[in-house]
């Protein structure tokens, strides 16, 4: 069974608070005819709560401290999930769904739980418990999706955002890249230190007061150094994009490879 972890980022879940259904659908549909073609096992971890939570409190401005921003993402979870959870139903998926932390995944029993998923026609969806861990909110829960990966032996963690195409290759002679339209399209673990990291950054990302790319790269060095067979960091709008990525095997976005 190839087991594969779907980072979605919150832009793509939410946009104005709202869950953007046809999206989310988009993916759920895409899964399904993957399914046909392969034996998979399908773990979302899925961004966009605490936006949802502050439609929902009917405040005119967020509070961004981590209390704030958690008890947002503990008014907003329930409606990400039931959006993901009623469109997965309809393509005869089961729903399972929890909020973990990087520390609770350390619980050998969070491993026994996902073994006996992986023989059932399951999709598990997971979010941050922002509220017991406010130190990874920033994140945007690319770490869950790294140490997630890593526990479940991934073959393969697919980070969906809208950093356009990939990472940007700004300094392709300085670092030795194998770069492509202005695109890293492959990169070794080795490379991603905070130095590099710090110099390539633009600062685009897809969640507002996040620390941009950085988490992304970080979680797809993390992931391969945890035994992850390859991380692609893609753009979630592009059409077909987990196909491309799974059946097609298009080499789409940037390439983490160990």
């Amino acid at each position: 069974m190839k087991k594969i972890v779907v980072k979605v980022g919150g832009a793509l879940n939410v946009k104005h608070g709202v869950p953007r259904l046809p999206t989310i659908e988009s993916y759920v549909k895409e899964i399904s005819e993957i399914s046909q073609a392969i034996n998979p096992f399908f773990t979302f971890v899925i961004s966009g709560a605490i936006d949802i939570g502050f439609r929902l409190s009917f405040e005119e401005k967020m509070d961004m401290s981590p209390s704030g921003q958690s008890v947002y993402s503990m008014a907003g979870q329930t409606t990400l999930f039931d959006a993901y959870e009623r469109v997965l139903r309809t393509y005869k998926f089961i729903p399972c769904s929890g909020t973990y932390t990087t520390k609770t995944l350390q619980n050998p029993h969070t491993s026994d739980v996902f073994k006996k998923t992986f023989n059932k026609k399951a999709v598990v969806l997971m979010n941050e418990a922002d509220n017991v861990n406010p130190e990874e909110i920033d994140g945007d829960n690319d770490p869950l999706a790294a140490k997630t990966a890593a526990l479940i032996e991934a073959d393969i963690l697919i980070i969906l955002s809208q950093l356009e195409n990939g990472i940007q290759c700004r300094f392709p002679n300085k670092f030795g890249l194998i770069c492509e339209n202005g695109i890293i399209k492959e990169i070794n673990t080795s490379l991603i230190t905070e130095k590099f990291i710090s110099e390539i950054d633009n600062g685009k990302t897809s969640r507002k007061d996040s620390k941009g790319i950085s988490p992304k790269m970080l979680a797809g060095r993390d992931a391969c150094l945890g035994g992850v067979k390859k991380v692609v960091i893609a753009n979630g709008l592009e059409d077909d994009i987990l196909k491309k990525i799974l059946l097609e095997n298009q080499d789409v976005g940037t390439i983490i490879v160990p």
